[in-house]
């Protein structure tokens, strides 16, 4: 990079106030479908591949109890009900039954047949023109980044590891993506995609993830 070019201007919308001057980490999300496998199975596989989706599910539901128990704890608002949605929404009997059908009919391992049913859902859901259902879109991709996660065997994420005193940069920020955080680590977020509603913001400013907490001047 030159030094011509070293400092670049991004235009955009303050969700909450405040400065902040820092050095940016900038989060590209994981190769999630790639870890948890993209193969063909045979007939006699079907099973194993229905037990193993049967097992994350288990899991992610566990992780999704103990996240909200520790936002209604750190919190003590509502928004502890956004883990609860999650976990009601790996409960629902159609989206299980979508993905055992494409893994019994396409003959195809468990993690890519939950990758195209779930953005099969959440492409639906970002069609729509209200912003709860943008906001449906995105637990949709969260329940599926984690059951991906649990599939693939990873048990952390780069946003753990951040280094102190960063302004975090990405993409789009999730709601495990926000309860992941360490909270001396961030300093400041910038997101291309989200606005005030959405989730992640209210988690992050309800976990003080904001410019200005005065637990850590």
């Amino acid at each position: 990079m030159t030094e011509q070019n070293s400092n670049i201007k991004i235009v955009g919308r303050t969700i909450s106030p405040g400065l902040v001057i820092g050095p940016a980490f900038v989060y590209h999300g994981e190769r999630l479908e790639v870890l948890a496998g993209t193969y063909d199975i045979e007939q006699h596989q079907v099973e194993d591949e229905l037990q193993c989706l049967e097992r994350a599910m288990r899991t992610v539901g566990e992780d999704l109890r103990v996240s909200s128990r520790r936002i209604e704890t750190d919190t003590n608002t509502k928004l502890a009900a956004i883990f609860e949605a999650h976990e009601a929404m790996l409960e629902d009997p159609d989206l299980r039954r979508e993905i055992h059908e494409v893994v019994e009919e396409e003959l195809i391992c468990g993690a890519q047949a939950l990758t195209r049913v779930f953005r099969r859902w959440e492409r639906k859901f970002r069609e729509m023109s209200e912003q709860t259902h943008q906001q449906h879109a995105d637990d949709v991709a969260d329940l599926r980044r984690r059951l991906l996660r649990e599939m693939a065997g990873v048990k952390t994420t780069p946003l753990e590891k951040m280094p102190p005193g960063r302004v975090l940069v990405a993409r789009r920020l999730l709601p495990s993506d926000t309860v992941a955080l360490p909270s001396r680590s961030v300093v400041g977020i910038v997101v291309e995609f989200g606005g005030p509603g959405s989730h992640a913001a209210l988690l992050a400013e309800a976990l003080e993830f904001r410019p200005w907490p005065k637990s850590r001047r």
